[in-house]
């Protein structure tokens, strides 16, 4: 019984008692925060009315294609379950600028909250860290413009910490690997089928714990569970893939295509990303240097 205690206590991190009045305070404060930014930086990407445009046909019954009654249709948009999501608005007659920023809104404050639970749970009792951690991304620039956009940018950002959270949790022998897997599987398959780069980052995330459990026997356990989510998520991603491929006759969106490859002038367009990105918000550079 004593050991079954000390592994939840392990798997909890600090009590509630120390962790509840820090992760409250940072919560609110973070939401907060995160709310009159977003609101300031509100807006729809002309990129998303692609998808709508997909979501719009796909809830007239008339499948995800770009036109309507065409024989070989393009898979012109990346985020699929978002196409989805938002048919299903329209469908319950809400606009796809509206539903679309809705939930994104959600998905930005729910990661705010995710970061002030984490943050309290590794801190401790420590308030100022907590508080400080939370609103480092509550008030981070890209998080606060990308809730809106109307595209699936955040959802899967929120996803990708989620799984991220869940598939780092220790694990108590009291619970079966079953158990354990369920919610990082959900996670990420999900956030595999939402984007077309989602498989690449639950592959980041679940990788490495897959490679540190093979290398340390404390951390095998855990590394089942990551295994299991994976081949669930896998599963998942492979399913979508033969779906593609069957609809649209490629393995891969048309998105990628036109997007993916090597050259001088994408490698100067991504440098030029970076470091925009870099000048927008310089404390991304302090936050990796003080990782590291």
């Amino acid at each position: 019984m004593s050991g079954a205690g000390t592994s939840t206590a392990a798997a909890d991190g600090p009590s509630d008692v120390g962790t509840r009045g820090p992760f409250a305070l940072a919560a609110l404060l973070g939401v907060v925060v995160f709310a009159l930014l977003a609101a300031r930086l509100d807006f729809v990407c002309d990129d998303a009315y692609i998808t709508f445009r997909y979501a719009r046909n796909w809830a007239d019954c008339h499948g995800l294609g770009y036109h309507v009654g065409t024989d070989a249709p393009v898979e012109g948009y990346s985020e699929f379950v978002w196409a989805l999501l938002v048919g299903v608005g329209m469908k319950l007659g809400i606009a796809p600028e509206i539903a679309s920023r809705v939930v994104s809104y959600a998905a930005g404050a729910a990661l705010v909250v995710l970061v002030a639970r984490a943050s309290a749970r590794r801190f401790g009792p420590s308030a100022p860290a907590t508080v400080g951690a939370t609103l480092f991304a509550a008030s981070a620039p890209p998080i606060s413009a990308w809730s809106s956009g109307g595209m699936a940018t955040m959802p899967a950002v929120t996803l990708g910490f989620g799984l991220f959270l869940a598939a780092t949790r220790r694990v108590p022998e009291a619970v079966s690997i079953a158990r354990a897997a369920a919610l990082p599987a959900v996670l990420a398959s999900a956030l595999a089928l939402t984007r077309a780069d989602g498989a690449l980052q639950v592959a980041l995330v679940l990788g490495p714990l897959i490679a540190l459990g093979a290398a340390s026997t404390e951390r095998r356990r855990g590394a089942v569970v990551a295994l299991a989510a994976a081949i669930v998520s896998a599963s998942a991603f492979g399913m979508h893939v033969l779906w593609r491929s069957a609809t649209y006759g490629d393995w891969m969106p048309n998105t990628a295509r036109v997007k993916l490859g090597f050259s001088a002038r994408a490698t100067e367009r991504g440098l030029d990303y970076v470091l925009w990105n870099l000048y927008s918000m310089p404390g991304i550079a302090l936050a990796v240097a003080h990782g590291l």
